[in-house]
């Protein structure tokens, strides 16, 4: 079922009390400062919008590593940190200060388990509610959830960012060229597509 058919029997009359977006800045190292520029653009945007947005970031971890076959030889390789225990903590923070009701994870990412877990078994009046995105999905965060829903591509759509962003007394934010292919094609490929069925054998609502 859309999202956009679905979404209204769940949120049905709530007050949307905050929207929290967890992210790392690329590493100079990976991608180049061009990636940098374009992730700290799309942050700008995400700043812009109506709704206000929370931006929560972690960082990446230099790991110096030695390759385990025969060659032995030493590469370096950069791992994002913090993510999941910034939104682990924002989840027992606001429900410890009660700021939600309801709380809406949009993960596929089982090392959420716990933590809702734990809320569960303290805050027996809260609700959580799963959004697994395309291409991802566990089965640990379907049963432990009060609901569980399967986002398509298509879902996504009508809340993309337009081409351009004018901000007041300020140059006007554009999406990136290779951003605009890439979207088409993205589309393209994974329309009608709630998660990969060949890896969990089962298709979402």
């Amino acid at each position: 079922m859309p999202l956009s058919q679905n979404l209204p029997s769940i949120i049905k009359k709530e007050e949307l009390s905050a929207v929290k977006y967890f992210t790392t800045i690329p590493h100079p190292d990976i991608g180049g400062e061009k990636k940098i520029k374009r992730h700290k653009r799309w942050l700008q945007a995400l700043q812009l919008l109506s709704t206000p947005i929370e931006i929560i970031k972690g960082k990446f971890k230099r790991i110096d590593k030695t390759c385990k076959a025969s060659c032995r030889q030493k590469y370096v390789d950069y791992i994002e940190k913090r993510t999941d225990v910034n939104i682990s903590v924002e989840m027992v923070g606001d429900a410890f200060l009660n700021n939600f009701d309801t709380a809406y994870l949009i993960s596929g990412d089982s090392d959420f388990v716990p933590v809702i877990k734990y809320l569960q078994s303290h805050f027996k009046d809260k609700y959580f509610i799963v959004f697994c995105p395309p291409g991802r999905f566990s089965k640990e965060l379907k049963d432990i959830a009060n609901k569980t829903i399967h986002l398509r591509v298509e879902d996504f759509e009508p809340f993309i960012l337009p081409e351009k962003i004018d901000r007041p007394g300020m140059p006007p934010l554009t999406k990136p060229e290779n951003w605009i292919r890439a979207k088409h094609k993205w589309i393209r490929a994974y329309s009608g597509r709630p998660f990969d069925t060949r890896k969990n054998g089962k298709r979402g609502i």
